[in-house]
């Protein structure tokens, strides 16, 4: 009887296709509890089970940018190119409105917002220019207004022989784009300069004795763009597939400005980040 039992397991668990065995029906004992259902015959239809309920749907959460969208009934009518005329004219605005060289300012103010009058000590003949400007965003406000957000800096002298560097700063416009002809609304406005995050570095290894291809890569590139003459040594890292070469050129001046290179694994130059 063990034998017998031995090869029937043996046969079942080497079969490929392997079938289940359904035991005999037992009869219910007399002692209450549970009962199991039973399995149809191969000629029973099964009993009709009721469907299992589907829970709803839980909407997706949105998110508070989307609503402000939705409240905002400007935001599908903006227009690129309006956007686009009111970042140029406010740039075009600070530029003219912060220079001032030694001549005279009043007729590029009055053009731009007539009856405007800048007192100036004529005897002190301080100097400012721009070194740049940049329009950092702009939006609608207003049925035909934009506000732009400007950054700039510039370079301060008091007597015109010792120049100052002043730091960024950001300065709001507002453009009125409705009655045609761009229209500055009011003088700008001093805002806090918007914060900057700092990127995440290179986490690559550092190798000691880089491959020759990849610093031959780097230096055709440097060459390539004119950045400089190379100075000193290369800094090489690895991350997977992909390498990091930090290099030092050198300007006309003699001042070492450190630049970094992502080359992929074809052995070209990749955009930082990959």
């Amino acid at each position: 009887m063990v034998a017998v039992l031995a090869f029937s397991v043996v046969r079942t668990f080497s079969s490929p296709d392997p079938q289940v065995v359904i035991p005999p029906a037992v009869s219910p004992s007399s002692t209450p509890g549970p009962v199991a259902p039973s399995l149809p015959g191969p000629d029973q239809a099964p009993a009709p089970t009721n469907p299992p309920r589907l829970l709803p749907e839980t909407p997706a959460a949105m998110s508070e940018a989307d609503l402000r969208a939705g409240e905002d009934p400007t935001a599908s009518d903006t227009n690129p190119q309006d956007e686009r005329r009111a970042a140029s004219y406010s740039e075009w605005f600070v530029l003219d409105y912060f220079t001032l060289d030694g001549t005279e300012q009043s007729e590029s103010l009055q053009w731009w917002l007539p009856g405007i009058n800048r007192p100036l000590d004529a005897s002190a003949r301080p100097l400012s220019y721009v070194e740049w400007v940049r329009t950092l965003w702009a939006e609608p406000v207003a049925e035909g207004r934009w506000r732009a957000v400007v950054a700039l800096r510039r370079l301060v002298s008091a007597d015109g022989a010792a120049y100052s560097r002043l730091p960024t700063q950001s300065v709001e416009v507002v453009v009125d784009l409705g009655a045609g002809m761009p229209t500055i609304v009011d003088l700008p406005r001093f805002i806090p300069l918007p914060e900057a995050s700092p990127g995440q570095w290179w986490l690559g290894e550092e190798l000691e004795t880089p491959p020759t291809a990849v610093l031959r890569t780097a230096q055709e590139e440097l060459l390539l763009a004119r950045a400089g003459t190379v100075v000193g040594r290369p800094a090489v890292s690895r991350m997977g597939d992909v390498w990091r070469v930090e290099w030092a050129v050198a300007d006309p001046a003699g001042i070492s400005w450190p630049v970094s290179l992502w080359i992929g694994p074809d052995g070209v130059t990749i955009p930082a980040g990959g």
